[in-house]
């Protein structure tokens, strides 16, 4: 025989059962957007371009690339990029080769038809001399000019072996990292020895550079 006073404590209890499980579920439900939500990520930081900037130049021969001085010859550098930002150089040829000795071009002039004012073009501004102890030896890059140390402007050329005889006599701005293969071949370039002395040392077939840009390379 069933006791009264034992079945009603358990059928309340029984009764009391589903509202506490759904009570709980609501509060779970509740709580779980902020147990699970996730926080906002944090913004990437600014790229910085990784390596150092060098100028690629693309030639008749393959690629060249240079390697600045920055700390030698600041202002000569910053006339060299400026000038390349601006595409000054694409076009222009290498208007004087020797071999075993150098390359010389970015003159203005020399995309005209008149070969005989070729190495007499300059750019909108000249450049103060910035001599160093830099030696001029296989690739290095200095800056051309004429018999006054700060008419240097716009022309360059690559050296192709030990000339201790520039040595603190012209800027030295660049040295050259690939290609150098490419400047030696130009170098190769079949000139006209009969000529005038004036075009003598200019290539019959024209050395072009086709475009100079800036990139910026892990060295």
């Amino acid at each position: 025989m069933n006791n009264p006073q034992i079945l009603l404590p358990l059928l309340m209890v029984v009764l009391l059962l589903p509202s506490c499980a759904d009570r709980t579920r609501e509060e779970v439900s509740q709580a779980l957007p902020e147990t699970v939500q996730e926080s906002e990520p944090e913004p990437a930081p600014e790229a910085v371009p990784e390596g150092e900037e060098v100028a690629v130049l693309v030639t008749s021969a393959g690629k060249i690339v240079f390697r600045f001085y920055e700390e030698d010859a600041p202002q000569t550098v910053a006339q060299f990029k400026r000038l390349v930002t601006g595409y000054f150089y694409d076009g222009t040829t290498f208007h004087r080769v020797v071999p075993g000795m150098l390359i010389q071009g970015g003159d203005p002039l020399s995309r005209d038809n008149n070969p005989y004012n070729d190495g007499t073009g300059k750019a909108d501004r000249l450049v103060p001399a910035e001599f160093s102890e830099r030696p001029f030896r296989k690739g290095t890059v200095g800056l051309a000019r004429g018999p006054d140390p700060d008419s240097g402007s716009c022309q360059f050329f690559i050296c192709l072996n030990r000339m201790r005889q520039w040595d603190g006599q012209y800027t030295a701005f660049a040295e050259v990292i690939g290609g150098l293969a490419a400047a030696e071949e130009i170098s190769r370039a079949q000139t006209n020895p009969k000529a005038v002395q004036q075009v003598r040392e200019r290539p019959i077939r024209e050395q072009v550079i086709k475009t100079i840009r800036l990139e910026r390379r892990r060295l």
